[in-house]
C-alpha cells in the first residue's frame, strides 16, 4: 500500500531544485505501487459486489436533495449489510471448500485486501499526478525555476499581510 507521502504538484514546486531527490522518490512510489497492485486488485475483486450494493442502496433509499444526512445514514447501513453479507458468504464458500484453517485466513484477510485496495486507489491518483507534474518540471526547467520564484513571492505576500492584519483584528470574546 502506498503512503501519504506521494508527490504531490506543491511538493515538486517546493523541491525544484533538487532534481535527484525528486526523481529518486517518484520512482520509489512507482517501484511500491507495481509490488502493491496484486494485493490492490485482490481487494477490488472483493469489494466490487458490495460498492455497487452499497451504490445502488444510497441512490435507491437516500433523498440528497432533502436531507443530506441521509445518505451517510444510507451508506454506513448498506455498507455494513453488503460488505458483512459479501464476506460471510465468501468466507463461508471457502470453508466448505477446504476447511478451517484456509477459511480462517482468507476470512481475516478480506478487510485488510478491501482497506489496501480503497487506499492504493486514493494514493496512485496522487501518484499519477506527482509524475505528471514531475515529467513536465523536467521537460521545462525554466518554468519550475519561475514557479518557484512566486510561490516565494506569493508566500511572503501572505505572511507580511497576516502580520498586518493580525494586531488590528481584534478577537472579540465569545466569537471564533
Amino acid at each position: 500500500m502506498l503512503d501519504s507521502t506521494s508527490l504531490t504538484p506543491d511538493e515538486v514546486v517546493e523541491q525544484g531544485g533538487r532534481r535527484r531527490a525528486v526523481i529518486g522518490r517518484s520512482l520509489a512510489l512507482s517501484a511500491l505501487a507495481v509490488v502493491g497492485l496484486p494485493f490492490a486488485l485482490y481487494g477490488w475483486l472483493h469489494r466490487v459486489i458490495p460498492f455497487a450494493i452499497v451504490h445502488w442502496s444510497i441512490t435507491r433509499f437516500a433523498a440528497p436533495h432533502k436531507h443530506k444526512a441521509q445518505i451517510s445514514t444510507a451508506a454506513m447501513v448498506a455498507g455494513g449489510v453488503a460488505f458483512g453479507g459479501f464476506y460471510g458468504a465468501c468466507f463461508l464458500l471457502v470453508h466448505a471448500i477446504w476447511g478451517w484453517p484456509i477459511s480462517l485466513w482468507y476470512g481475516l484477510s478480506l478487510p485488510v485486501a478491501s482497506l489496501v485496495a480503497f487506499y492504493y486507489a486514493r494514493e496512485i491518483r496522487q501518484l499519477a499526478r506527482g509524475l505528471r507534474t514531475l515529467w513536465v518540471s523536467m521537460r521545462a526547467p525554466f518554468a519550475l525555476r519561475r514557479l518557484v520564484a512566486m510561490r516565494a513571492d506569493l508566500v511572503s505576500q501572505v505572511e507580511s499581510a497576516h502580520r498586518a492584519l493580525s494586531p488590528a483584528t481584534p478577537v472579540s470574546p465569545g466569537k471564533p
